[in-house]
C-alpha cells in the first residue's frame, strides 16, 4: 500500500525487470516461404548485401552492425546440394531507438528488415520479414543488429534440409 500511494507500482516494476531479461526479441513474417525443396539444391547461404531504404533514418553503424552479425550468423550454414550459394539481400525498412526516456514511456525500441533470398542464378528462393523489438532499457543497436541476424538464421535452419 505504501508503494502505491508512492506512486510506485509493483506490477510495473516486475514488467519492466520481465522486460529487461527478455531483451530484443525477433518474429519472421512470412511473404514467400522458402522451403526445403529450393534449399537443397543450393550449397550454401551468403550475404549479398544489407542496404537501408530509409536513409538517414537509420544509422550508418546499424545497417553495417546488422550485414555483419548476419554474416556471423550464416557462416556456417550449408546444405547438402550441388548447386551454388543462396544469396541473403536484407534491406532494413524501419528502425526505431527511443532512447532511455522514450523507452520509460513506453516506446519500444524496433526495426524491421525485409529479406529476399535467391539463387546464385537470380531465381527467387523465398521472401520475409524479420521484426525485432525490444522494451528494455539496456538494448543496444549492436542487441537490434543481432536480434535481426539471429531471426533469419533461424528462420534458414529451420527451412534447410538436414545434411547427416
Amino acid at each position: 500500500m505504501a508503494l502505491a500511494a508512492a506512486g510506485c507500482n509493483p506490477v510495473s516494476g516486475v514488467k519492466r525487470g520481465f522486460q529487461e531479461l527478455k531483451g530484443a526479441e525477433a518474429k519472421v513474417a512470412v511473404i514467400d516461404d522458402v522451403g526445403s525443396g529450393e534449399l537443397a539444391a543450393v550449397s550454401a547461404v551468403r550475404v549479398d548485401r544489407v542496404v537501408s531504404d530509409i536513409g538517414p533514418l537509420v544509422p550508418q553503424e546499424f545497417v553495417v552492425a546488422t550485414a555483419s552479425q548476419l554474416r556471423t550468423e550464416l557462416s556456417g550454414m550449408r546444405s547438402g546440394g550441388a548447386g551454388g550459394p543462396a544469396l541473403v539481400s536484407a534491406k532494413i525498412t524501419y528502425y526505431q531507438t527511443g532512447g532511455t526516456v522514450r523507452t520509460l514511456l513506453g516506446n519500444e525500441k524496433m526495426a524491421i528488415m525485409h529479406v529476399s533470398i535467391v539463387s546464385d542464378k537470380g531465381g527467387q528462393l523465398g521472401e520475409f520479414l524479420v521484426v525485432v523489438s525490444s522494451e528494455a532499457l539496456r538494448t543496444t543497436d549492436n542487441e537490434l543488429a543481432s536480434a535481426l541476424a539471429r531471426g533469419v538464421a533461424k528462420y534458414l535452419k529451420a527451412a534447410m534440409p538436414r545434411t547427416e
